[in-house]
């Protein structure tokens, strides 16, 4: 910020204070003139012009100080004014030496301490201009040795203008002084705003940091969550439930559908405690899942200690009835090797399958749930409620989609309860390689 820039008011403070050493000096140059020409016959058109300039342009110059918004403008308007004044009242005087050398050196030495080398160059062509303009009219003169009361009133005119300069350089001081002040000010205050922005900025980066710590968080939630969907309903139902979708219902013709049961395990319930037991439970479930992942069944749900399960949903293969009893074979031959301490009889499982169509879909509002419905389902659970411990049993459509690759035993007539009377097998095992049938 430099001085240049402070713009005062209307009616500057420069102008109010230097309006009176104004007055004061030019009234004393026009007595100078009077006193220099007298008598009255001694007097040109030129002393009079200049003595009435002498005394109007302190007020000219207060006026343009009066309605100008710059002091800058006016200070260099009123210095060249003052020297070209100056300098037609060296002629006017006859070039007296005392008066002359004083006017010379006062003023443009002003100049160059107020406003600089230009300015001080523009003094000097000011005041020859002063001297010429007034030799043409007035002509040349030059008196050696002008009365005394002329250099006292010269002396005293000079003084009232050094008096006016010096005042100007403190008051420029002053600017500058109050220049440096607002830069000051200024630094100290960018230096708070550049403080208060790195505070600001260490915070937005606390908030970014914490806004991905979040999002992280989120993220890590909802792939839980997914993970938590995809356990508990097949992959293609999840992914239609994070669309939105409420109504989920399905019809598939060609299923499989398996039910099994752990023999004996109420009885072994009631003799431990549910730690106990949730921890058993929970490890002969997890290798029939292991089971249902291997062959690419779906878990369907668990109740008690019974298991559902279905082939032909997530995968569509022309023989679902094939891979549930693939899977059935092995969960049968899993579970009898896992020994449970506390046991009266060894590990194994009550099996029934069925094939045929069902429908399939999602119930609940708060709690969802993925379920099967139809002749097929109800089937699959009689064929294990009405089976044997440690065996398979299929119904009679079940069997004619298995015969051609696995061995059965017919176990004839059973009556399954409301259904009547119905022709069941039981699966052994896979036929040997020479002994299977191929369609």
């Amino acid at each position: 910020m430099s001085t240049n820039n402070i713009q005062p008011q209307k009616g500057g403070r420069i102008g109010k204070i230097t309006y009176p050493f104004r007055i004061l000096g030019y009234t004393i140059g026009g007595v100078i003139l009077v006193v220099t020409h007298w008598p009255v016959s001694a007097f040109s058109p030129l002393v009079w012009v200049v003595a009435c300039c002498f005394l109007l342009m302190p007020h000219l110059i207060y006026g343009i100080y009066r309605f100008s918004r710059s002091n800058k403008q006016v200070e260099f308007g009123a210095l060249l004014v003052d020297t070209f004044i100056a300098g037609m009242l060296v002629n006017l005087i006859d070039h007296a030496p005392f008066t002359t050398l004083f006017i010379v050196i006062a003023f443009p030495s002003n100049s160059l301490v107020i406003k600089g080398f230009r300015h001080f160059i523009r003094s000097i062509l000011s005041l020859v201009a002063g001297v010429l303009l007034a030799g043409s009219i007035n002509g040349f003169h030059f008196e050696h040795s002008p009365p005394l009361e002329v250099n006292i009133l010269t002396a005293f005119f000079l003084g009232i203008n050094y008096y006016y300069f010096a005042w100007s350089i403190y008051h420029n001081a002053s600017l500058l002084r109050q220049s440096r002040r607002e830069v000051r000010q200024q630094k100290e205050d960018l230096e708070q705003q550049n403080i208060d922005l790195e505070r600001q900025q260490k915070e937005i980066k606390r908030q970014k940091d914490d806004i991905l710590r979040i999002n992280r968080e989120i993220a890590a939630e909802k792939e839980k969550a997914e993970k938590l969907l995809h356990s508990i309903f097949p992959a293609s139902i999840a992914e239609r439930l994070k669309q939105g979708e409420r109504t989920i219902a399905d019809r598939y013709d060609r299923v499989a559908v398996l039910f099994c049961d752990i023999v004996g395990f109420s009885a072994y319930a009631k003799q431990v405690s549910p730690e106990t037991l949730v921890l058993k439970l929970n490890d002969i479930f997890t290798v029939l899942d292991q089971i249902c992942q291997k062959y690419g069944l779906e878990k369907i749900k668990t109740i008690g200690d019974a298991y559902m399960a279905v082939a032909g949903i997530t995968q569509r293969v022309p023989n679902p009835a094939l891979i549930i009893a693939e899977a059935a074979l092995e969960m049968q031959e899993k579970v009898r090797q896992t020994s449970i301490t506390g046991m009266d009889q060894p590990l194994d499982l009550r099996i029934g399958i069925h094939a045929g169509p069902v429908v399939a879909g999602v119930i609940g509002d708060s709690k969802f749930s993925y379920d099967l419905w139809g002749d097929t389902v109800n089937l699959a659970s009689r064929m294990e409620s009405h089976g044997e411990m440690g065996k398979i049993q299929c119904t009679l459509a079940c069997y004619h989609l298995l015969k051609d690759q696995y061995e059965f035993e017919p176990r004839g007539l059973i009556d399954v309860k409301g259904i009547g009377e119905m022709n069941t097998y039981f699966l052994l095992r896979k036929k040997p390689v020479g002994e299977l049938v191929v369609n």
